[in-house]
């Protein structure tokens, strides 16, 4: 057998994997690896990297989660709102980020958040990787909504750079995207809802709540409903504007809205917490963060495929009769629920003095040397 020599490159790998793996066992993350390109999406959500001082790391000190960018906005601030409660929960000071929007923030009592990647270097141990998937990581798991809409409400919504200047009315959000529409092989989750579903949600909106300016606002042009939605509104005689000006104009005109409908994205329903003005918003089957919406925000409004002949969630493939349907699926096959609910937020304050308490101690071992871990 062959004894593989101290300087051989496939066994500092192999040292870099094992101490990664520890460090990532130590805040209950499953390790897969190293962050490698050309992998599949659920060996990236499960790879890290350990950057920075690795001695510092081998001592057992973790000094900043370092969240590495996946997809758009909205996937980014779940994992914000992950990372920031796993540094709260064990003593980490700093996540770094490189998310659009989110300035630099220090919440007391929780983790510093800077949008600069260069942020800590040198003598400072961090761990990057993917904090999308709460299941992937058992700090995360069985978590109440109200801790995670405790951490966002203090780290994270303060430094939101978007702010609209008014208050609007109705906006009803359309999902374009060529990774919805013409990808021949696209995410099977990314069905979305029939034109009936935003008729049926206006429709309510108006009457609950009066005449409301309507904003249609879509990222392109692919989205089949969006046409015939504009032509029924103008045979309704229903005013209306439409925006489609990029990624930054569309934020900005659903953080403005009172009532915001949606589709099935994680872009808007993100940008629902961050909204000042949100009244209600409306959501297909279900949405991202849904159980922390549903305690953020005044209404939830949840239609359901009653009928239960849409195409089921999770079965999308674009194909020619599924686009139909999203211009045929009748009004009388949905159902609307409003399922908001009252956080116990008082409850939840005072566990997070208790996880802070101890996240300082760790914080202290750390200034004296000793590992936290």
């Amino acid at each position: 057998m062959t004894v593989p020599s101290p300087s051989d490159p496939a066994l500092a790998i192999h040292r870099q994997d094992a101490l990664a793996a520890r460090v990532c066992s130590r805040i209950g993350a499953e390790y897969a690896g190293g962050i490698a390109r050309g992998a599949d999406w659920a060996a990236n959500m499960r790879s890290y990297e350990l950057i920075g001082d690795r001695r510092r790391a081998q001592r057992g000190h973790l000094d900043y989660l370092y969240v590495r960018r996946t997809g758009n906005f909205g996937n980014n601030v779940i994992q914000l709102i992950n990372a920031a409660i796993l540094a709260e929960r064990f003593g980490i000071k700093h996540v770094i980020h490189r998310t659009s929007w989110i300035d630099d923030y220090h919440a007391p009592g929780g983790p510093a958040l800077l949008n600069r990647p260069t942020a800590l270097a040198g003598s400072y141990a961090g761990l990057s990787g993917t904090y999308f998937v709460a299941s992937a990581i058992s700090a995360l798991s069985d978590l109440p909504p109200e801790r995670r809409l405790r951490v966002f409400d203090a780290s994270i919504k303060p430094g939101i750079t978007l702010t609209p200047e008014r208050a609007t009315g109705i906006c009803l959000n359309l999902r374009g995207g060529y990774d919805v529409f013409e990808n021949p092989d696209p995410n099977r989750h990314y069905g979305q809802p029939p034109i009936a579903y935003y008729q049926t949600a206006l429709t309510r909106l108006l009457q609950r709540h009066g005449p409301q300016e309507i904003e249609i606002v879509h990222q392109d042009h692919r989205n089949p409903v969006l046409q015939p939605l504009l032509h029924w509104l103008e045979q309704q005689d229903l005013g209306h504007r439409v925006t489609s000006s990029g990624p930054e104009g569309d934020a900005m005109a659903m953080l403005s809205a009172r009532h915001l409908v949606i589709g099935w994205t994680s872009f808007s329903a993100a940008l629902a917490l961050f909204s000042p003005h949100i009244e209600s918003l409306t959501a297909f089957r279900g949405t991202h963060l849904q159980e922390v919406l549903r305690r953020a925000l005044p209404r939830l409004y949840l239609a359901e495929d009653q009928g239960r002949a849409y195409f089921p969630e999770g079965r999308w493939r674009g194909s020619a009769r599924q686009r139909e349907m999203m211009l045929s699926y009748p009004a009388e096959a949905l159902s609307f629920n409003d399922i908001a609910v009252q956080p116990d937020r008082a409850d939840e304050a005072r566990h997070g003095r208790r996880i802070q308490r101890a996240a300082r101690l760790r914080s202290a071992l750390s200034t004296l040397g000793l590992p936290r871990f």
